[in-house]
């Protein structure tokens, strides 16, 4: 974005910083308040996205240690109830996880057989803002605030399974073996 900026530079064990102007492009005819709500939006979206794939990230691990425990259930007690829980349980993480990102796709047919994670409509989103050299339009604020408001019902489904699915398999386990859920990353406000 136009704007005074410090930029710095580290090497050999020297700092150097100096001042740096963004002008903005004269073939871009956007006012300040057009390009400051271009990058709210842009940051908006690449937050959530962050967002997202740390939850996947956080799913997956979760996911792992669940199917090595069911791996292991023979030597627990009550391995039936354990191994099925378990089964059931790692289904619906990797599940979610395949909701919020694809990970089969490896080129541009593969969304006939595999369709896209929740964060490609974030993606697609932002990849409609970002250098579009227009002020953001009416259609993307709208669907901006559709994905927002149905962001809390997916959060409220990854809650759910590392909170309380996670703490009912430990306690089926009766303190064998233990799931541990990674800690969320913080927010970053920028």
């Amino acid at each position: 974005a136009p704007g005074q900026y410090t930029v710095g530079l580290t090497a050999g064990g020297r700092s150097m910083t100096t001042a740096l102007t963004v002008k903005q492009d004269p073939r871009v005819h956007l006012t300040a308040d057009q390009v400051a709500e271009e990058q709210g939006v842009m940051r908006a979206i690449q937050q959530r996205a962050n967002t997202i794939f740390d939850d996947v990230k956080r799913l997956d691990d979760v996911r792992d240690q669940v199917r090595a425990i069911v791996a292991h259930a023979k030597d627990l007690a009550q391995s039936d109830s354990v191994s099925a829980s378990g089964k059931a349980l790692a289904g619906r993480l990797d599940s979610l996880s395949t909701f919020l990102v694809q990970m089969r796709h490896t080129n541009g047919q593969d969304i006939i057989n595999f369709p896209n994670g929740y964060v490609d409509q974030w993606v697609y989103l932002g990849s409609n803002v970002d250098g579009s050299y227009m002020p953001v339009t009416a259609g993307v604020q709208k669907r901006l605030g559709d994905l927002q408001a149905a962001w809390p019902a997916v959060q409220a489904r990854i809650d759910d399974l590392l909170g309380a699915q996670i703490a009912a398999f430990n306690k089926l386990l009766a303190g064998k073996a233990v799931v541990i859920v990674p800690p969320a990353k913080p927010k970053q406000i920028m």
